[in-house]
């Protein structure tokens, strides 16, 4: 259980310091337009922080939509579900009308 809490901790430690290294280089222009953070490469199964691109797919991603993984992953994120109740705060509003409904 240790060792995974240490790789874990590694890899975490692995994303910080490329974080750190592409905020310093002023020459490095490429960023995320949801977070406005230089994006780096750091290869695992999901994204740390913003910025993190943790995946080949990702990158590819990021050259159409220009979103990190982090923040893509946050947008695509399934939405939780809702109960019917709790989208009109329990008030019925009876049937609705479709315009589109000839």
């Amino acid at each position: 259980m240790s060792s995974q809490l240490d790789r874990a901790a590694q890899y975490k430690n692995a994303v910080f310091e490329l974080k750190v290294r592409a905020r310093e280089d002023d020459n490095y222009q490429k960023q995320c337009v949801g977070c406005k953070e230089k994006i780096f490469f750091v290869e695992g199964e999901h994204a740390v922080t913003h910025g993190h691109i943790y995946s080949r797919a990702g990158m590819s991603e990021w050259s159409i939509s220009l979103l990190c993984e982090y923040c893509f992953d946050k947008i695509m994120k399934e939405p939780e579900e809702v109960e019917p109740e709790e989208v009109n705060n329990g008030l019925d509003f009876g049937p609705t009308t479709d315009p589109f409904d000839c």
